[in-house]
């Protein structure tokens, strides 16, 4: 748990600085506990909100399973193209890394632009090195696509068919 501490809430002002304090020390505890982890995996999620804005979540999962959102990105007013991603998680990983936290995997979803991400970070992060990164694409996402294409095979429409007319 992390320690929120008491905040003085009697004006706006002292509201904003105590968020921003408790911010950096929430943000200081995480990276504590991160840097005692031997393999931390980043997690990048593009999605769009019910606003229709894209959003790109950055979460990384400690070598323990756990899971801290590191920062979420309204991507709303800029292209989602390859390099501003490939930027946004460049950025991420080195000001991890510069904190002595490892971030050896990355997860991404299965999209043209995670694809392209994945390519393009291969140069800045090689397989071969101390400074290596090993990608791999969702195995949700890849199963939910394989679901949908068996899905519409006929033959499994058929038994899909069969069975729930039997309930």
């Amino acid at each position: 748990m992390y320690d929120l501490g008491v905040v003085d809430v009697t004006n706006s002002l002292n509201l904003n600085d105590a968020i921003s304090k408790r911010s950096e020390s929430i943000e200081t505890q995480i990276h504590e506990e991160l840097k005692q982890s031997v393999c931390n995996t980043l997690c990048i999620d593009e999605w769009t909100n019910v606003l229709s804005n894209s959003i790109i979540n950055f979460t990384v999962i400690n070598d323990k399973g756990k899971a801290f959102l590191l920062d979420v990105v309204d991507n709303s007013l800029e292209r989602n193209t390859t390099s501003r991603i490939a930027e946004l998680t460049d950025t991420l990983i080195t000001t991890l890394r510069n904190k002595e936290v490892t971030i050896t995997g990355l997860i991404t979803d299965n999209c043209n632009a995670m694809r392209s991400l994945k390519k393009t970070l291969i140069t800045t992060y090689p397989y071969n090195n101390h400074n290596s990164l090993v990608q791999v694409g969702c195995c949700c996402h890849i199963l939910a696509i394989i679901l949908k294409r068996v899905s519409q095979l006929q033959l499994v429409n058929f038994a899909m068919d069969s069975v729930l007319f039997d309930l």
